[in-house]
């Protein structure tokens, strides 16, 4: 078994990484989107265009990314000497 001091001392796996950056382009588009609607409806319309037309999206695209990003370390951590996470 490795400790928790291990573990936050391997390194990342590419396709981890890749999965991370993914998760964190979806949280800069999410701020582009909400950015452009504010100008173009005002910042008071902003949250129930969000709700209405993103959010539900928004969810199923991160539920898919969580998914992808949790085989993707388990697959590393699965192996009988995992080297990276």
């Amino acid at each position: 078994m490795k400790t928790a001091k291990e573990i936050q001392s391997m390194p990342i796996s590419e396709s981890t990484a890749k999965c991370l950056e993914a998760v964190s382009l979806l949280d800069d588009v999410w701020g582009c989107i909400t950015d452009s609607l504010g100008v173009m409806y005002g910042e008071s319309s902003v949250d129930e265009i969000m709700d209405k037309d993103f959010v539900p999206q928004a969810k199923a695209l991160r539920k898919t990314l969580d998914r992808i990003l949790l085989d993707s370390i388990s697959q590393n951590f699965g192996c009988i000497v995992p080297t990276e996470i």
